[in-house]
């Protein structure tokens, strides 16, 4: 553990790598990229390289304390379009009516600004959901919050009687084209802590195909408190099983969530592929660019992906994550209650 910082650097409770613009302490993030650069692009990531030594924030004596919680099946990200011009309280109770039986996974994007005037709370649309039959899974970032503030941020969702809170120090806007350089006031650790400290369970996130200590990391998350693991795209089936069997061979005993792209048209493709840290299935982008009936194809092959997925017995459910890019959210309710008829949820 390094050294405190000043009070008045409320951002920097306990002091930061020196050249991460994170300031993590336990890198590296899930947006390093495959040849070692941070997911800002300009530069190394400084946890990630010959004669690194990753140190756990949680002792490996400490046995995981987790709060109880069974992982869902199925989850879908979901979120609002940007430039949504619509009624925000009837877009939600139409999207609990498609997912009703599943989960959600919503919450804060590195796109998106944490309130904006006359858009819902993300506490309020955890409650439109859940009166509409679909359990929130809702993330919390570290970005541009104190402790005291992720303290307040998981209190909300709490009362709002959310099923978990994802658990991620967030992505830089920077990694993804947006001239923005916020405070950051821990990592997703700290997020973890501070989410298990209020009896709710805690979701995080782990990015296999990513360099550095990935399966270190998903051991110390479940340690720190996690009740379940969402991975990032990491490749093919047969990849993202083998980064599972080496964590259970680790020790690692948390539920752990595949994840299945829904890859429509080359818009979404390329929302994807603009995240960091991620490597979608072998010849999925061009398999869907090439048909002739691409939204039917993506569908067809994400349906096919979850099932395969499931069928191996490592995964306790998949995240199904877009569709991205889709301009409406019409459209993007039409595709989602497309895919989980093919997957018969």
């Amino acid at each position: 553990m390094r050294g405190i910082c000043a009070p008045s650097s409320w951002w920097r409770a306990v002091t930061g790598e020196p050249g991460c613009p994170k300031d993590m302490r336990y890198g590296p993030c899930g947006g390093t990229r495959a040849d070692g650069r941070c997911e800002v692009g300009d530069r190394p990531c400084p946890f990630v390289g010959a004669g690194r030594h990753w140190s756990p924030p949680v002792p490996a004596a400490r046995e995981p304390v987790t709060v109880p919680f069974v992982a869902p099946r199925v989850v879908m990200d979901v979120r609002e379009p940007v430039g949504y011009s619509g009624d925000p309280r009837r877009l939600w109770r139409d999207t609990a009516a498609v997912l009703e039986g599943t989960a959600a996974l919503i919450g804060e994007h590195a796109d998106r600004v944490e309130v904006d005037a006359g858009r819902l709370q993300v506490p309020d649309v955890v409650r439109l959901l859940a009166a509409g039959g679909t359990g929130v899974i809702a993330t919390v970032t570290a970005r541009d919050r104190d402790q005291e503030g992720l303290r307040q941020a998981v209190s909300a969702l709490q009362h709002a009687a959310v099923l978990a809170v994802h658990c991620v120090t967030g992505d830089h806007p920077r990694a993804l084209g947006i001239d923005r350089s916020p405070r950051w006031g821990g990592e997703s650790f700290d997020v973890v802590a501070a989410t298990v400290a209020a009896g709710v369970p805690a979701s995080v996130a782990e990015s296999p195909a990513s360099p550095g200590p990935r399966v270190e990391r998903v051991i110390a998350k479940e340690r720190a408190g996690a009740s379940m693991v969402i991975l990032n795209h990491g490749g093919d089936p047969p990849d993202l099983v083998d980064f599972a069997h080496r964590c259970r061979d680790a020790g690692a005993t948390v539920p752990m969530l595949a994840p299945v792209p829904i890859v429509v048209d080359p818009v979404s493709a390329a929302r994807l592929d603009r995240f960091p840290g991620l490597r979608l299935p072998t010849g999925l982008t061009a398999a869907v660019a090439t048909s002739r009936a691409p939204r039917r194809e993506g569908i067809a092959r994400a349906a096919a992906l979850a099932a395969d997925l499931m069928q191996t017995g490592v995964f306790a459910g998949v995240n199904l994550s877009g569709p991205a890019g889709i301009p409406t959210a019409e459209a993007r309710l039409s595709i989602t209650a497309e895919l989980l008829d093919a997957m018969a949820v």
